[in-house]
């Protein structure tokens, strides 16, 4: 039976909506897939290592900034990515420094809306460098072309200088720390602080005075509403070989860290090894850490309150590891790690998996699994957190999310790093 005109034209129709819909469908799931992709291009493994940095930052009109480790090993740079809307499309920004051993990058915005950046870089030995992002006139503090190494040095003392980490307090002052190798498995932690937002910094001086110390490092700083701090971080002691999390407390009324430190995770003669303290502070003069039990492949937690300066009991939260720490305007607390399957720091040869939980003051969730399922080896989770900056009008922090929170990981097999929001919503007064 032959097909009348009209019948002809409804199946040439019919085929041309079928193919439309066809092709929309390839082109969307392809969009999924990337905007969650930041960086695809044969990342090292060690990227996003190591967990005390802060590698995303948030402005008050929703961009987000993220800064990571690029290159081949010893020719690694600071590299970088932007993205305008929420996450859905990155796209890379900056190279912010040579091809020189540049590792750890850890950035902070202020309440005007400039990004602080600081990293470890090579100069005949390891220092750490800052510079400043003006988003307002888009330009840096120092000129490329004048820096050494791209940036201010702000470690002036002898030794080797890694792993560096940065945060803001509510006056605007910005604090940074790293760890000094003083030769000999002797490690101290350093810190220096800006009152002018980076235009000078003072002489760097040790957080440990009071220790006999064998190691410390990977030290974390979180800052209340009054701009109290806590600085936590991984430490042995006089008499133990063990690796454990301890903390100093700040306070701003009389601008002074408190001179004996706090044992925060498990006691001293608990044969464990603990280390990678992630911390984060609420609107309650809470502060929240989190910490890996290496020894027995265990994420822990333990909240400190401030007002009455007392801990909660510890939490074990998991098996797994390299826990990292968000927080939304509830003060529901996130926690994103991976799982681990075997007891070693270094798990870039096994299969991992991402997971999270939430809660609120020590009530948790069950893990949920963050990532997709896949044979893909997935490290290095690091959630986003600042309390700054605060927008003028309704007096909220804009890098807070409402709800939920957003992280990132390391694909190690595939070399990308992924971008993930859950459940997250920012009010529309912050954008």
């Amino acid at each position: 039976m032959k097909l009348s005109s009209m019948m002809k034209l409804k199946v040439v129709i019919i085929c041309f909506v079928l193919c439309l819909i066809f092709f929309t469908l390839i082109l969307f799931l392809n969009l999924e897939e990337k905007k969650q992709n930041i960086h695809k291009n044969g990342l090292p493994y060690d990227s996003l290592h190591w967990q005390n940095s802060r590698h995303l930052a948030r402005l008050s009109n929703g961009t987000f900034y993220m800064f990571y480790c690029n290159g081949t090993y010893p020719n690694n740079y600071i590299d970088s990515a932007r993205t305008f809307d929420n996450g859905v499309t990155w796209r890379h920004w900056q190279v912010l420094t040579d091809t020189d051993w540049n590792y750890c990058p850890s950035v902070i915005p202020d309440t005007h809306d400039n990004l602080h950046i600081i990293w470890q870089g090579d100069s005949d030995t390891m220092k750490i460098y800052y510079n400043q992002f003006n988003c307002t006139n888009g330009t840096w503090s120092i000129k490329f072309a004048d820096a050494d190494d791209y940036g201010k040095m702000i470690s002036t003392g002898a030794g080797n200088s890694f792993q560096p980490t940065m945060d803001i307090d509510g006056q605007n002052k910005l604090w940074a720390v790293w760890y000094v190798d003083l030769g000999g498995a002797k490690y101290r932690d350093e810190y220096a602080y800006s009152t002018d937002l980076g235009g000078t910094w003072t002489a760097a001086g040790w957080l440990d005075t009071d220790d006999i110390v064998a190691k410390q490092s990977l030290g974390m700083f979180a800052f209340d509403d009054n701009s109290n701090g806590a600085y936590v971080w991984t430490g042995t002691h006089a008499g133990s070989a063990n690796y454990v999390i301890r903390m100093k407390k700040y306070w701003h009324a009389n601008d002074t860290w408190n001179k004996y430190t706090i044992n925060v995770s498990l006691p001293l003669g608990y044969e464990s090894n603990q280390k990678f303290a992630s911390v984060v502070c609420d609107n309650k003069e809470n502060f929240h850490i989190a910490w890996w039990d290496i020894a027995n492949d265990d994420v822990y937690y333990r909240m400190y309150n401030y007002t009455n300066q007392s801990f909660t009991g510890i939490t074990k939260i998991d098996d797994g590891g390299m826990p990292s720490l968000s927080i939304d305007d509830q003060n529901q607390v996130y926690m994103v790690y991976e799982d681990s399957p075997i007891d070693q720091i270094d798990s870039h040869f096994y299969t991992n998996k991402i997971f999270f939980v939430y809660g609120t003051y020590g009530s948790w969730s069950s893990p949920i699994q963050g990532s997709r399922t896949t044979a893909d080896n997935l490290v290095d989770p690091c959630a986003h957190y600042s309390r700054f900056p605060v927008n003028p009008l309704s007096g909220l922090p804009v890098n807070r999310p409402t709800t939920g929170f957003v992280y990132i990981y390391l694909n190690d097999t595939q070399n990308k790093i992924v971008f993930k929001a859950e459940n997250v919503t920012f009010s529309k007064s912050e954008m």
